[in-house]
């Protein structure tokens, strides 16, 4: 961000002790798995008008290779001819999908109900993927001060087009979109991360995602069942076999080749059971996001039909409520916190799968009704290099010290509250202070990972009563 503001709006995990159950062949894994209870999606996808009826494009076998499309003259595959004809630039004004679009805990009939209305719907992802007519490439738009486009290759898209379909086949997932798979994270080995990735500038952050997709050696991870609800008020699971298997199988990673299949990964330590840590593998937050739409430039194959979808880099935008502007308080009250914020640092310690640790001093928290413009200038110009107009949300690393809004309009017309604002700064004070990550360095991983945890403190903590660690 062109300030460098460490602050974020939504997505979810949650990191702890995890396992992981390899699958190469549906019939293989465990019989709990493997005999996942029947749901109403596929009759369900069959009421939405795909994009062609082909008697050719029927589920794949467990294990078998997706060669049909990409070998195909038809507009049924990923080739880069059939992408070109597809995927034209979004045009100005083009609507797109936004948060707003959405709800939390949908049931899974409500979830298919909604898929069914979006697929029909105009609306597409924001800076979605499209064919460059000039490098004869596609290209992922990204921000200019970070290197730009993304060039992705059609072997990408085929990799990620047989996950889709890999996923709803073993049941894993029962549509592409936000609420259900929607968006993804990168798995790096290590020592791949540590060699090569890791040395990438902030300025070509794009070429490392380019060369990240074409990477046989990373991998993709979902998580699915998004908003979902799988656990009722008193916290036990829905009494419901299908959505019990959604939560058993939420976590899915597949690497960047063609022959690629999923791997399944497990956290029973979570409420939801996410996962957002891999041994061996450094967890890249900042994935891309994908959602099945009529006029959608890339395809994937379900129930004996072919869908389109697009991919984006950027996550759903979310407008404040019609008529918000920045410190029309109208004489309202500061909001105020719920919870204090030792409790709140405890949870997300806990969610992020740290230990508590009260030898490492607190940051210093300042309310913006509390101090002057100057104050808050004083104070990060030393670690944005600049003066900013506003107050805004921040952790100043420098300092130990972190500063919030308190406008009650603000977080009303966002549907948000003070304490998930101060849940996200704690997120960068524990990436500072407890993991020794160089929060100079602007890398694109802390945003993202922060905004997971903010929204899953939301989801515990503010949409609900919470529980504060002892």
């Amino acid at each position: 961000m062109k300030l460098k503001i460490l602050a974020g709006l939504a997505l979810l995990a949650l990191p702890l002790l995890l396992m992981t159950v390899k699958h190469k062949d549906a019939r293989t894994g465990p019989s709990d798995f493997r005999d996942a209870p029947a749901s109403g999606a596929a009759d369900e996808l069959r009421k939405i008008s795909p994009l062609r009826t082909d008697p050719e494009a029927a589920e794949p076998r467990p294990g078998a290779l997706r060669s049909r499309a990409a070998a195909s003259n038809t507009l049924g595959g990923n080739t880069a001819e059939e992408i070109a004809w597809r995927c034209s630039p979004a045009a100005a004004g083009d609507p797109i999908i936004k948060m707003k679009d959405f709800q939390w805990n949908y049931t899974l009939p409500e979830i298919l109900s909604r898929f069914k209305e979006m697929y029909a719907s105009p609306k597409r992802l924001n800076s979605r993927a499209y064919w460059d007519e000039t490098t004869k490439s596609i290209r992922l738009p990204y921000l200019k001060d970070r290197g730009g486009d993304i060039e992705i290759d059609p072997s990408f898209v085929q990799a990620v087009e047989r996950q889709i379909e890999r996923a709803i086949e073993l049941k894993y997932a029962d549509a592409v979109f936000f609420p259900d798979m929607g968006h993804s994270h990168l798995l790096i080995p290590d020592e791949l991360w540590k060699a090569k990735y890791a040395l990438y500038p902030v300025k070509r952050i794009s070429f490392m995602y380019r060369d990240l997709f074409r990477d046989p050696q990373v991998k993709i991870f979902y998580h699915t069942a998004e908003q979902l609800k799988m656990r009722e008020a008193d916290g036990e699971l829905v009494n419901d076999e299908r959505t019990r298997f959604r939560h058993k199988t939420r976590n899915i990673s597949g690497s960047i080749t063609a022959d690629t299949d999923l791997a399944l990964h497990q956290n029973p330590e979570s409420r939801v059971n996410t996962v957002n840590e891999v041994p061996g593998y450094f967890w890249y937050s900042g994935g891309f996001n994908v959602s099945a739409q009529k006029d959608g430039c890339f395809v994937y194959h379900a129930g004996g039909r072919t869908y389109r979808f697009d991919l984006s880099m950027f996550d759903l935008p979310e407008d404040p409520e019609e008529g918000y502007k920045s410190g029309e308080t109208a004489g309202k009250s500061p909001a105020t916190l719920r919870y204090s914020p030792e409790c709140i640092l405890k949870s997300v310690a806990q969610m992020m799968g740290q230990k508590y640790r009260p030898d490492i001093p607190m940051p210093k928290i300042f309310l913006e009704s509390d101090i002057t413009l100057d104050q808050f200038q004083d104070a990060v110009e030393e670690q944005w290099g600049q003066r900013p107009d506003n107050i805004t949300n921040v952790y100043v690393w420098k300092r130990n010290e972190i500063y919030l809004l308190d406008d009650p309009v603000y977080y009303a017309s966002y549907k948000r509250a003070i304490d998930d604002s101060l849940a996200h700064e704690f997120v960068h004070y524990i990436q500072d202070r407890y993991r020794g990550w160089d929060l100079s360095t602007d890398d694109p991983a802390f945003e993202p990972q922060a905004v997971e945890f903010q929204t899953m403190f939301r989801e515990n903590f503010i949409n609900k009563p919470g529980v504060c660690p002892s």
